[in-house]
């Protein structure tokens, strides 16, 4: 088993691709609890490391695009979009490492689609 990680990642998309719907199915796509708190802020509890969370999600940006991932130790919340108690009753969740780990596609093609 590794270290369950909590991360809030938020994004500003300016450009006509991705659209809302594209990040949120390729967020959805991460293989662990992922939850929207805020209109453009998600919950993100994962094995994964801070870069590479990074580098999954900024893999479907384009340059005109924001994104900031925060890896957090703790938080307090009010009023989210989820159930209240569904983020806190998952943060110390441990997760189980998958026999085939869900990599992120991040290849020197798509960074250089997006002019990375």
């Amino acid at each position: 088993m590794g270290i369950t990680r909590n991360f809030f990642l938020s994004y500003d998309l300016n450009g006509k691709s991705p659209t809302h719907a594209e990040m949120d199915k390729h967020l959805h796509k991460l293989g662990c609890p992922v939850d929207r708190v805020l209109e453009t802020v998600w919950f993100v509890h994962t094995l994964w490391d801070r870069q590479t969370l990074y580098n999954y999600a900024n893999s479907i940006l384009s340059v005109n695009d924001r994104l900031l991932v925060i890896e957090s130790l703790g938080a307090t919340m009010r009023n989210l979009l989820v159930p209240d108690g569904k983020v806190g009753a998952l943060w110390d969740v441990p997760l189980v490492v998958p026999a085939a780990p869900l990599q992120p596609a991040v290849t020197a093609a798509s960074l250089a689609r997006f002019g990375r």
